[in-house]
């Protein structure tokens, strides 16, 4: 390469930038959409194994029906397997507030060594009576106050406290819970509303309720190396923690031999003292002193009532109770029983599923564009290209020219494009997956080199690829053709042409735009490509704005159509039935009585909590709208469930099969009747019969027994004030909690925000991708054109009439894209949303008809940007430059 081939090359790129930055445009936008995409779950999954790292997540829970002490923690340590053992202390408790709101939260001990806490806001605690907070369910306001231990709790849980109030002084994050759920409880409403850490001094406990063992400190989370690992490890950790469990049993069952020897020997003396004082008293009420009363045993005279002392010692020792120990049962749990930590795998491949569709689109129109913008350069240039064939350049030499213009423009763009996605996307889309998964961290940067050198060669191929295949067809002709310009394409009739009564009506200018429209095929077909994959870039965006901004109103307009829920404590009494009555006058339509509480159904990937209502036709029908999508509207029978679309999806189950249900560690099994559609959480209903048959085994007060409703459902008046009368109905001593559904419906809307990140990234990219197309096909044209354009701006057009000429031919292949998009739209969407899958939420595909009209509305714009960008080159041509003789 001399001097002069150089500066050629860059002359080349200096003289036509519009097409170069166009190319590198198309490569960088492709790149940072796949690359950004593609990266997300591994920087979103990076960023958790770093936090799990340091804070040290537990490799084995260990569970034992007898506890742990502290001897059998150290034990444990000295195993070779081991890093650390750490034992563990929790409960569930209703808690007051400042505000004297009473909820559920999970006590546990603060950790030393494993599962430790990250610090948002305030201080760890340094007194017994301190505590931290949950720092993803409470605010920076609640520093400072202070926890009371609710009175209605019971005996066992408030003897499990030092003090009666904790103060709050920091906000944590915990590695134990980094979703948004916070698990069931038997106490309240069923839900857990946070957690709290308190110094193991705060609390009162004889061992520990769980054991945290930490095996490793080298395995990368969710990697099959690590599985193995574990799987391998978990025989042997069964072993050893039984043994400890056996050591303690039979320390256990000698104690109980020893106190029940001890209780015997106590009776045997007391019972012998009592006989023999009776005895002797007795004699010496009849004068007799010791001497002769033991004259009197030793002639057998008298007898001693041993017999008698003996007996009773008999009956005393019969009431005796001796305990009975059942053998220790463990439970070896590794990190798959943690709902986060299982969870945020499954929900992150959401991300990584978009990266297999949304690339194809970016790529396939960049290799268009580098196509079609590397044949018309190098059509321009066909006389260099001769006079370079005739001074002796190489076939090669001339192609490396060409290749270098495009390889180096998609280079440029797909480092630019590469680092610009991997840092913007994961980093918008981790914070909006804050509203699932909060641990207190943003997702940081993640480098793939791998993925970088893909990016790379796909760039190179559809640049460098397209320039080679365009050069080598110009390369087949002689220099001297070459250097002689190309004749022009023979005319041809377009079909719509055949049809006279349309092209005779035509406009003469209209009909000239017909023409370049459709003899143009390859641009016309880039064009309508590329238009069509940004309408339905932009329609998808549009329809998962659709699909989870109107949630909350389909749930509670649509299906749950009561206004308040009220939650007993205790069951709803008479005396609560009247006291609601005087509260509430007449400004209620309707109240429904049920019994709900939180059951799970488990699969093989992930714990999904179902929210189990037990109640008969006739309550709940005035507050439901059952829209069945598969089964009879009938309400389930004997021994049968009716259960949300979510649920079922989840479970593969329809009407007609049989689901399994856990209800505190008891499997329920029960056949489904029908599959209604709902939108928020899980849910499953069955009528009284089946309840009192097959829940509640674990809980003596309501197996067999008929069970006390335990929440209402209330409709009001439209005039009424739902605030005030939950105001009022809190102060009611039964009452554990109140829902406006007003306020759900806003908090549900205001959640599904965090959506509105990935609408607009797509909505961005689609429109840049417009852009870009519409840019670099309407640059082609015009260049194409200059002749033409200078000739109608000689004939006199004015500047409006010159643009209108041009930029006519782009709207009607706007339009033609539009009609081909819509339908991929609806494609994509419903593929997009069927990669959605959000426990909380059931997302379901919906496209609004104003979304339509949007769409079209915005990919007009779009093309209305690049036309007015375009018109200052129109502007630019110079007439008799451009009129002067080819030859």
């Amino acid at each position: 390469m001399n001097k002069a081939y150089i500066k050629n090359i860059f002359r080349t790129i200096g003289k036509s930038k519009g097409r170069y930055f166009a190319i590198m445009a198309i490569i960088a936008l492709g790149v940072g959409f796949f690359s950004g995409i593609k990266v997300t779950k591994s920087a979103m999954i990076n960023s958790a194994n770093e936090f799990y790292e340091d804070r040290n997540l537990f490799d084995f829970k260990v569970l034992c029906t007898y506890g742990f002490t502290d001897e059998e923690v150290d034990n444990l340590k000295d195993r070779e397997y081991i890093i650390s053992a750490e034992g563990g202390f929790s409960t569930d408790f209703l808690f007051l507030s400042n505000d004297e709101t009473e909820s559920v939260l999970k006590a546990i001990i603060m950790p030393e060594n494993i599962n430790t806490l990250e610090l948002k806001e305030g201080r760890y605690p340094k007194s017994d009576n301190e505590c931290v907070l949950d720092a993803s369910q409470f605010g920076s306001d609640a520093i400072g106050t202070k926890i009371t231990i609710a009175d209605n709790n019971s005996e066992d849980v408030k003897s499990s406290f030092v003090y009666e109030e904790y103060t709050i002084v920091g906000l944590v994050y915990s590695p134990l819970y980094i979703s948004f759920e916070r698990g069931t409880t038997n106490l309240g409403n069923g839900k857990l509303n946070g957690f709290v850490y308190i110094p193991k001094a705060g609390f009162d406990f004889e061992y520990y309720t769980e054991l945290y063992i930490d095996c490793q400190d080298e395995y990368y989370i969710y990697d099959e190396k690590y599985e193995d690992f574990i799987e391998n490890l978990t025989t042997e950790v069964e072993a050893d923690v039984l043994e400890n469990a056996n050591l303690r049993y039979d320390e256990l069952s000698a104690d109980i031999d020893e106190e029940y020897n001890d209780a015997i020997t106590q009776i045997e003396d007391e019972v012998n003292a009592q006989v023999k004082e009776a005895f002797y008293s007795e004699l010496y009420a009849s004068g007799f002193d010791d001497i002769t009363i033991q004259a009197m045993l030793d002639s057998g005279a008298i007898e001693y009532p041993q017999e008698e002392a003996d007996n009773k010692i008999e009956e005393l020792v019969s009431e005796i109770e001796l305990p009975e120990l059942e053998a220790p049962e463990i439970f070896v749990l590794d990190r798959n029983t943690n709902t986060g930590y299982v969870c945020y795998d499954n929900d992150t491949n959401i991300v990584d599923g978009l990266a297999k569709v949304f690339p194809v689109f970016f790529f396939l129109i960049a290799a268009l564009v580098c196509s079609t913008t590397m044949t018309r350069m190098i059509d321009d240039e066909r006389s260099q290209i001769g006079t370079l064939r005739a001074l002796g350049y190489t076939n090669t030499a001339i192609i490396w020219k060409y290749m270098v213009y495009s390889g180096s423009a998609a280079i440029i763009g797909c480092v630019i494009g590469f680092f610009g996605g991997c840092f913007a996307f994961p980093f918008a889309i981790g914070e909006a997956y804050k509203m699932l998964y909060d641990f207190g961290r943003s997702v940081e940067f993640y480098f793939e080199p791998l993925l970088l050198l893909i990016t790379i060669l796909v760039s190179l191929l559809c640049s460098v690829g397209t320039t080679y295949l365009a050069c080598k067809n110009e390369l087949r002709c002689m220099p001297a053709e070459l250097i002689r310009p190309k004749a022009p394409a023979a005319g041809k009739r377009i079909l719509m042409e055949k049809l006279t009564f349309i092209w005779k009506r035509m406009k003469f200018l209209h009909k000239i735009m017909a023409r370049n429209v459709f003899r143009f095929k390859k641009r016309m077909i880039m064009m309508v490509m590329g238009i069509a994959g940004c309408t339905a870039l932009v329609m998808a965006g549009f329809g998962i704005k659709d699909s989870v901004s109107n949630i909350a109103e389909f749930q509670y307009d649509e299906i749950e159509v009561y206004d308040m829920e009220i939650i007993f404590a205790e069951g709803i009494s008479e005396e609560d039935f009247n006291e609601l009555e005087n509260i509430f006058g007449d400004s209620t339509t309707n109240i429904s009585p049920l019994y709900k509480t939180t059951i799970e159904y488990i699969s093989d990937d992930s714990v999904k909590t179902v929210y189990l209502c037990n109640t008969t036709k006739e309550n709940i029908e005035p507050v439901m709208n059952f829209e069945l999508v598969d089964g009879d509207l009938e309400y389930p029978g004997y021994g049968q469930v009716m259960i949300s679309d979510g649920l079922a999806e989840a479970a593969g189950l329809g009407v007609g099969d049989v689901i399994t249900f856990n209800d505190g560690g008891y499997d329920v099994s029960l056949e489904i009747s029908g599959v209604y559609k709902n939108y928020v959480w899980h849910y499953a209903y069955v009528n009284p019969e089946t309840y009192e048959a097959y829940f509640g085994k674990n809980d003596d007060e309501t197996n067999n027994e008929n069970v006390l409703e335990n929440t209402l459902y209330v409709n009001i008046n439209s005039d009424a004030d739902a605030y005030k009368l939950a105001t009022d109905i809190s102060d009611m001593e039964n009452v554990l909690n109140i829902t406006v559904v007003e306020e759900v419906k806003n908090m549900i809307s205001n959640t599904m925000k965090m959506l509105d990140v990935v609408v607009w990234l797509v909505i961005g990219c689609a429109g840049a991708l417009a852009f870009i197309v519409l840019f670099n096909l309407s640059n082609i044209n015009i260049t194409e054109r200059v002749r033409e354009i200078a000739t109608i701006k000689v004939l006199g057009f004015y500047s409006r009439e010159t643009g209108a000429y041009v930029f006519r031919e782009n709207l009607v292949l706007t339009i033609m894209g539009i009609i081909v998009g819509m339908p991929l739209g609806v494609l994509l969407n419903g593929f997009i949303i069927s990669q959605i899958k959000v426990d909380m939420f059931i997302i379901k595909e919906t496209l609004l008809p104003i979304s339509y009209l949007l769409t079209v509305v915005l990919v007009i714009l779009f093309m209305r940007l690049a036309d007015w960008v375009m018109r200052g080159k129109i502007e630019a041509i110079d007439m008799a430059e451009s009129l002067k003789s080819i030859e």
